[in-house]
């Protein structure tokens, strides 16, 4: 099969690349078009598929490198017999176009690719802008060309950051598939995009993919999830409340559901820690822990002094180590100022779908800033997708003011943390609301007695953990 060699983009774009297609990656300089084609011609040679790379411009030492870089190496796909490097100097008169074509023809025969890659065609095209016969030789060559190898053609094509039109005449109009990329900066983070402005044998239902390129991956492109329907909850799937009055005020969770969990911005309480473990203990849920404010050692030392405080001597970080080293739990620390909004989208989304919960827990999610309209659409599909994987979710965070909008009208259930001042004390009701049911108030008083519930499933935690083998003698 012939490839793009981004696994996300096939399957989006399933017949973009059958034979006898002319492929178009156009962007800005800089924007990831010698990647992109060097990672779909280094994918395809992989699959002996063999591949001729033409370059008017980069040589091939430099093409040789960068390549190594994006963890693909050349060099010994050619001793293979399976890529192929031509280097033709740019024409400089209307009378070279056709030693260009026979140079391209005589490679073609010798080599027999079922890929060719024309990087960069631009300056071709611009070096006999001023000839309409040599250019449109040019043109109708390019566009023959798929058809003589039975295979596809990709040309790379430069764009000016100004412009959104390429500049390549009547092959954008006559090519099967065009794809743009473009970067930007926003926040002092670099933004890329692939429009999918093309694509005939495939139906675009998405127009602009974000990606991000590194070094030893290449290029990643993200896909956003996308559910035409809402999905139901796994009514099979229940999880207990881990204390009797929250169990009375709320019932079972289901598989699916979504949970925001609220508290003032001048409180953080370590309550909200010691119900999340032990609702994890009570249900033995295998879960996955993003947390935005602290590491993962950070967040075992709050939760160490908090049990400590309350007689529990249970070494934490060791416990969530060998609890992770079992496959039990995953605790991921992200910073969301080092990503743009898609990206961390997407990462959680790889991780979520590598370790398949049965719990999520959002730690801090007011971190992120809630702000950006196209994070709303993503984190609603986000949950949408857990909602149909048949994974609990809860989100927690503080409110600023104005209470979260976005997470109240995404979520299931919601449990609102009331704290108020009684003499030289600290109390805190809970408000509480269930989809289907009227909301109540649960009292500091059932409150304290649901941490005392809480912190008695939590000392269960260590024959939870002998039950698992998790912790050596």
């Amino acid at each position: 099969m012939i490839s793009t060699g981004i696994e996300s983009l096939d399957k989006l774009l399933p017949g973009m690349m059958a034979p006898n297609t002319l492929l178009v990656i156009a962007g800005h300089p800089g924007s990831g078009k010698t990647t992109l084609a060097t990672s779909l011609c280094h994918h395809n040679a992989l699959n002996n598929n063999r591949c001729l790379y033409i370059s008017f411009q980069e040589g091939r030492e430099k093409l040789y490198r960068v390549a190594r870089n994006f963890g693909m190496n050349l060099e010994h796909l050619e001793s293979l017999g399976r890529f192929k490097f031509l280097k033709i100097p740019l024409i400089s008169s209307e009378d070279m176009v056709v030693e260009i074509i026979d140079a391209i023809n005589r490679a073609v025969y010798d080599f027999k690719p079922l890929i060719i890659v024309v990087d960069s065609v631009t300056p071709l095209l611009r070096a006999v802008e001023s000839s309409i016969k040599a250019r449109s030789i040019l043109q109708n060559y390019f566009y023959e060309l798929p058809t003589q190898v039975n295979g596809i053609v990709v040309l790379v094509a430069e764009t000016q950051f100004s412009m959104k039109r390429i500049e390549l005449g009547d092959i954008e109009f006559v090519a099967d598939a065009v794809l743009i990329l473009r970067h930007r900066i926003h926040g002092n983070l670099l933004i890329r995009e692939l429009e999918i402005r093309k694509a005939r044998g495939s139906p675009v239902t998405i127009a602009r993919l974000p990606f991000s390129i590194a070094e030893g991956s290449g290029i990643r492109i993200y896909v956003p999830v996308r559910l035409e329907e809402v999905p139901d909850v796994k009514w099979d799937k229940k999880f207990k409340q881990p204390c009797q009055a929250l169990q009375n005020a709320m019932g079972d969770y289901y598989g699916g559901e979504i949970v925001y969990v609220e508290y003032p911005s001048y409180t953080r309480p370590l309550r909200t820690s010691i119900y999340s473990v032990a609702l994890i203990a009570v249900n033995t849920a295998r879960t996955i822990v993003f947390s935005y404010r602290v590491s993962p050692m950070q967040l075992a030392g709050v939760l160490q002094r908090f049990l400590a405080a309350h007689g529990l001597n249970i070494d934490v970080e060791r416990a969530l180590n060998t609890a992770e080293e079992a496959g039990m739990m995953r605790i991921v620390g992200l910073n969301p100022s080092a990503y743009s909004v898609e990206e961390l989208y997407y990462r959680e989304l790889l991780e979520i779908e590598k370790f398949k919960p049965d719990l999520a827990l959002f730690l801090d999610v007011d971190v992120i800033g809630y702000v950006d309209r196209k994070y709303f659409n993503l984190l609603r599909n986000q949950l949408l997708y857990l909602k149909k994987m048949g994974v609990l979710t809860v989100r927690s965070g503080s409110r600023h003011g104005k209470p979260d909008y976005m997470s109240l009208a995404l979520a299931d259930s919601i449990v609102r943390s009331l704290p108020y001042r009684d003499g030289g004390t600290i109390k805190r009701d809970i408000y509480v609301w269930r989809l289907g049911r009227e909301p109540v108030i649960v009292r500091h008083e059932e409150v304290d007695k649901c941490i005392e519930e809480c912190i008695n499933v939590v000392k269960g935690f260590e024959n939870l953990l002998k039950t698992y083998q998790l912790h050596s003698p």
